[in-house]
């Protein structure tokens, strides 16, 4: 299922392995997302006060 969630709702999930960003690899990731658009959706999971945990797509966000 699809389903838009507003990015205050979107919470880093205690499972995510990546502790530390990596800015090169963000500004890049940020760039291909410009050029190209969005290819893969987040994943979540509902989380505690209606927020949703992101199990993959972390960077995404």
């Amino acid at each position: 299922m699809i389903k838009s969630i507003p990015l205050t709702k979107l919470v880093q999930s205690p499972r995510n392995v990546r502790r530390h960003g990596d800015p090169a690899a963000d500004s890049e990731l940020k760039a291909s997302i410009a050029a190209h658009g969005l290819l893969q959706n987040l994943i979540v999971r509902p989380a505690a006060r209606s927020k949703f945990e992101v199990e993959a797509g972390e960077r995404r966000r």
